[in-house]
C-alpha cells in the first residue's frame, strides 16, 4: 500500500465525498484532541471540517464482543459513535498516534438504514 500525500487524499475524497452528499447525510470534522480515554471508551473534540457538519465530539467505543456496530450520529448532541473491537485496530492507533490531519467523515443513508464512518489520519 503506496503513503499518500495530503493533497493526494485530498483530491480522492473530496469526488467521493460529494457523491455520498448527494445520498445522505455527510458530517465531514477534524480531531483537535483527546477529551477521556479509559479501558471501553475513548473520547475526543472535533470541529467541522466541511459546512453544515455538526459534530463536535466522537466517541469511540472498544467492544471485543464479537457484536458488529454501526456507527450512529446524534445531531441533538452533536456526537459521532464508533465502534471497534480493540485499542490496537489500525484506525485506532492512527487516531491516537497522529497529532496533524485527524479526520473523521461520517455518511448516514437518505432513509437512515446505513451508515458508515472513515477516521482518517494524514501525518
Amino acid at each position: 500500500m503506496s503513503i499518500q500525500t495530503q493533497s493526494e487524499l485530498r483530491d480522492a475524497i473530496v469526488p467521493a465525498a460529494s457523491r455520498l452528499l448527494a445520498s445522505g447525510r455527510l458530517e465531514v470534522v477534524r480531531v483537535i484532541k483527546s477529551i477521556r480515554s479509559n479501558q471501553h471508551e475513548l473520547e475526543f473534540a472535533v470541529v467541522p471540517a466541511r459546512a453544515g457538519s455538526l459534530a463536535r465530539r466522537i466517541v469511540v467505543h472498544l467492544d471485543n464482543s464479537g457484536l458488529v456496530h454501526q456507527p450512529r450520529f446524534d445531531a441533538a448532541k452533536g456526537v459521532i459513535d464508533l465502534y471497534y473491537p480493540e485499542r490496537d485496530h489500525p484506525e485506532v492507533q492512527a487516531l491516537l498516534s497522529s497529532k496533524r490531519n485527524r479526520l473523521c467523515y461520517y455518511w448516514e443513508s437518505a432513509k437512515g438504514e446505513q451508515a458508515h464512518a472513515w477516521l482518517l489520519s494524514a501525518g
